[in-house]
């Protein structure tokens, strides 16, 4: 991610983290991500399937891969907006020194500005996040 961020932005990163260390910038929340993700799997395929089988009142293969699809986008959805948080958190050098307070604060409105949108002072989610 900082490797096309230079080449987007040349010298944002003067030294780009180095392959071969897998503890940097955005770690914590990169396995927070992948639990999700993981998580989100085990949790979600079976009553997913259920729920087809239910629909269709037939068990099998098709219902098993349907609803392992079903699962699979429902914990793809959870752990979107934690990869892009994740990408922020990589790519934004001053970051680094901020104290944990002023990052939380960037992080969350990061956030704010991906998902919600204020018309007429009214805040809800952005008409793009269904993409």
């Amino acid at each position: 991610a900082q490797m096309a961020k230079n080449a987007k932005s040349p010298g944002t990163f003067p030294n780009v983290h180095p392959s071969y260390k897998p503890f940097g910038p955005g770690f914590g929340i990169h396995v927070f991500r992948n639990i999700i993700a993981t998580a989100g799997l085990r949790m979600f395929c079976t009553p997913c399937t259920a729920l087809l089988e239910t629909v269709t009142g037939k068990s099998n293969t098709l219902t098993q891969v349907g609803g392992d699809f079903a699962g699979n986008v429902c914990a793809a959805c959870l752990s979107a907006p934690v990869h892009q948080l994740y990408g922020f958190t990589v790519t934004t050098p001053e970051l680094a020194a901020l104290g944990a307070n002023e990052k939380k604060e960037r992080m969350i409105q990061f956030l704010k500005d991906q998902y919600l949108e204020t018309k007429d002072g009214r805040t809800r989610l952005s008409s793009v996040v269904p993409r």
